[in-house]
């Protein structure tokens, strides 16, 4: 069977903002059918929490504490629970029911999307599962993401890598998660209002390799992954115009709404 090909768009680095307003845009592009699948590769600058969908920003995060740290916050249009962005390769994959690799399924479509970053691991020279296969697997009931694991964080030397979450509509998945690189959870930890000093169960390629790995190095071997995991082909690409203004417009919208919110401007406690 001839592989799909996929467009493939590294957009490098940038804030919260914007990192998520391209997300957001590819979804909505591809749910109207108007753009190929996608993957995007991206890293975050400055470092910045992301909140799923649910959370609610200003009970979470001490905003003043927040900024004397110099991070960013924005919420997601996925769920889950709170996320620390700073050194890790993060990538996102739009998809519509044109794809192979689409399924009404969410268990189902976690299994085959995350064949990428399984993939990814093998070619590192480790084993990956799902929790789920373990005993790890637990309902998260707190905020933060990194002290439970959920049936389908993948697990290496039975640690989580990352995190991953969907937003899913009839015409539509996109998915999106991260690789950390390395790990310095502590000098955010700070600025959550509600972090309970559970153990922290993630772990980094820095850990599972004992070498730190450059973006760049991760990156092109995550592409490997990626290909090879979901049985596809990558064609180079770019954001087009439109997508790249819609992107900036979105972004902006999410930094004032931000600002506005740290600055007691508004409040949308829910």
């Amino acid at each position: 069977m001839k592989k799909e090909n996929w467009r493939i768009i590294e957009t490098g680095f940038h804030d919260a903002y914007f990192n998520m307003a391209v997300d957001e845009v590819l979804m909505k592009e591809k749910e109207q059918d108007k753009i190929p699948s996608t993957i995007r590769f991206y890293g975050w600058r400055p470092a910045a929490f992301s909140l799923g969908y649910i959370q609610d920003m200003e009970a979470e995060i001490n905003f003043e504490v927040l900024q004397n740290l110099g991070l960013d916050c924005t919420s997601r249009i996925t769920g889950g629970g709170i996320l620390f962005h700073d050194r890790e390769v993060t990538y996102s994959l739009s998809l519509g029911p044109d794809s192979h690799l689409f399924s009404h399924s969410v268990g189902e479509s976690f299994c085959r999307l995350c064949g990428g970053i399984i993939r990814f691991i093998e070619l590192l020279g480790f084993k990956a599962k799902f929790a789920r296969e373990t005993f790890s697997a637990i309902k998260n009931t707190g905020a933060f993401c990194f002290t439970a694991n959920s049936s389908y964080d993948i697990l290496v030397e039975n640690k989580k890598l990352g995190g991953n979450a969907q937003r899913r509509k009839k015409k539509v998945i996109l998915q999106h998660g991260s690789i950390p690189l390395e790990l310095d959870l502590e000098r955010a930890l700070p600025a959550l209002r509600n972090f309970s000093r559970e153990p922290v169960k993630i772990t980094s390629l820095r850990d599972i390799l004992n070498k730190s790995l450059s973006f760049e190095e991760a990156l092109l071997i995550l592409k490997i992954g990626f290909r090879q995991g979901l049985g596809i082909e990558l064609e180079p690409a770019e954001l087009s115009r439109e997508e790249m203004s819609m992107a900036q417009a979105n972004a902006e919208e999410k930094r004032e709404k931000f600002l506005k919110l740290a600055r007691g401007e508004i409040c949308i406690r829910k």
